[in-house]
Formats: C-alpha cells, sequence, structure tokens
C-alpha cells in the first residue's frame, strides 16, 4: 500500500497509530521481523490493561 493511502487510512481511525518499515515490501512480517516485533511489542506495552468481566463484578 502506497505511504499516502496508509496515512489516510490510519487518520481515519481515532486513536490509530501508523509506524511505516522501512525497506519492506509486500511482507514486513518476514522482510524486517526485528523491527516488526520491536513496534507490536512496544505497541502492546503501551495498551492498557483491560479488566476481565469476572474483576468488575467483585
Amino acid at each position: 500500500m502506497a505511504l499516502e493511502y496508509g496515512r489516510r487510512y490510519a487518520a481515519s481511525m481515532p486513536g490509530s497509530v501508523l509506524k511505516p518499515v522501512s525497506g519492506a515490501g509486500h511482507f514486513p512480517q518476514i522482510e524486517r521481523a526485528d523491527e516488526v516485533i520491536r513496534l507490536l511489542t512496544s505497541f502492546a506495552r503501551a495498551a492498557p490493561v483491560a479488566s476481565s468481566p469476572a474483576e468488575s463484578s467483585e
């Protein structure tokens, strides 16, 4: 996907984050695996922790 399309797509979703992976083509998860893992790990660590339904009823 062209970067401009990615930017517009991300802009249409509140709270979204676009992180282009330089030097990757159609398979960034294969071509730049270390970079993708770093980005996903950072994203997951920054995400709020949701409580389970059992915790919210206590």
